[in-house]
């Protein structure tokens, strides 16, 4: 008692549970926020990284699809140095050829051997199968695509 009258004390009582971990002495939130924040800049990181990976993929294939329909239209054909090309390019690029296709769907061919007349239109489509890894916990299959056409410049006789 003090001048008469009681005194009361203020405790200051730790909440209970797992949330005083997450507060200093003054309320402010410490050491957890910091690698949590921290983790979660990281992962932004990597998901980042891979998106922009994808896009130098992507003008990859859009680079293979433009070399390979230059020599489909020099040839005026669709396979026998076109094929060539296309080993020469999976080398050069980096790519698996089990992962990369190509098709010429849409072309008018002549005769057999993928020839083209003269003038026509070749339609070329590559496709690439990659995986968004992400974290490297899941892969996310992703397939891309890149369509290109040309005019085949080689004269073929009936």
């Amino acid at each position: 008692m003090k001048n008469g009258r009681p005194v009361s004390y203020v405790s200051r009582v730790p909440p209970r549970g797992a949330g005083h971990l997450f507060r200093g002495d003054e309320g402010d939130i410490a050491y957890v926020e910091t690698v949590i924040s921290a983790f979660v800049i990281l992962i932004a990181l990597v998901f980042a990284v891979n998106i922009f990976s994808f896009f130098t993929l992507k003008q990859d294939i859009d680079y293979f699809g433009a070399e390979l329909m230059a020599a489909a239209a020099a040839d005026g054909r669709t396979d026998g140095a076109v094929k060539e090309r296309a080993a020469e390019l999976c080398t050069e690029l980096g790519f698996d050829s089990g992962d990369i296709s190509w098709s010429f769907e849409g072309s008018e061919f002549i005769g057999s051997g993928g020839r083209v007349q003269y003038g026509e239109t070749i339609k070329l489509t590559v496709t690439y199968s990659a995986g968004f890894g992400g974290t490297g916990i899941v892969d996310i299959p992703v397939t891309l695509r890149s369509v290109t056409s040309g005019i085949s410049e080689r004269y073929w006789k009936s």
